[in-house]
């Protein structure tokens, strides 16, 4: 049975919340009070992400041997270009 850990993120700000997934710089905004989840299968059984924050972004660090993905709503997300959001964002 592969080990499957579930991590949600909630922007609970009112500007955009950039979220990275490490170690391959996938990128996913956050409109204000929006939320998505990260998934994340592999590795050995208690293995987790390792988080970083900043007011303008999340780095969600993924465990070695895992793979991570963004979902929202159920619908995997596709990662966005790589941009940071800017101070009136």
């Amino acid at each position: 049975m592969t080990y499957k850990l579930s991590l949600p993120i909630m922007n609970h700000s009112n500007r955009k919340l950039l979220v990275v997934i490490e170690p391959w710089a996938e990128f996913y905004t956050l409109d204000p009070h929006e939320s998505l989840e990260i998934i994340g299968e592999g590795g050995k059984i208690g293995d987790n992400f390792s988080i970083e924050y900043n007011k303008r972004y999340v780095s969600i660090h993924a465990w070695p041997g895992s793979i991570a993905n963004a979902y929202r709503n159920g619908m995997e997300l596709e990662p966005e270009e790589q941009i940071f959001p800017t101070e009136d964002q």
